[in-house]
């Protein structure tokens, strides 16, 4: 009888410490290795012009629940800056170029998450562009990865 109680008061104490330990851990503002895991959300730029004629297609990820508040807008920003650069390089090349024939030129960007981890994003972009009056596609990878 007397070996129950003491179990069972050792399992009660046992309970109260890790509960005590674990509720300081949060007074302290620390995050805990479940509390968190950073998510890529998709995002789509589409956009039309006539003159010159051109559709741009381009899906990228934006970080969220990063640890950092601060990585994740400088992760954030660098991708929107990337997309940005990449559609305005696209842009001045066909207004620099005639366009031959119809046809709209063409810029698609499509991403895959290669990593993303507590501590890592690794983000791969394909990128095709068709210029008006093209055969085949100029075609290229480039990949961004950051530490989180």
């Amino acid at each position: 009888m007397q070996r129950k109680l003491l179990v069972t008061l050792f399992a009660v104490l046992l309970f109260l410490i890790v509960v005590s330990f674990l509720l300081l851990q949060g007074d302290r503002g620390q995050r805990s290795a479940i509390d968190y895991a950073p998510v890529a959300t998709l995002q789509v730029l589409d956009e039309k012009n006539k003159q010159p004629n051109y559709t741009i297609h381009i899906e990228y990820p934006m970080l969220s629940n990063v640890p950092s508040p601060s990585s994740q807008e400088k992760i954030n920003t660098a991708i929107k800056t990337f997309v940005k650069d990449t559609a305005d390089a696209f842009k001045n090349e066909i207004s620099e170029n005639n366009q031959r024939g119809n046809f709209p030129s063409i810029l698609t960007m499509q991403y895959s998450v290669d990593k993303l981890t507590k501590g890592q994003f690794v983000v791969t972009f394909t990128i095709a562009d068709f210029p008006s009056g093209v055969k085949q596609p100029k075609k290229r990878t480039k990949t961004l990865s950051f530490d989180l």
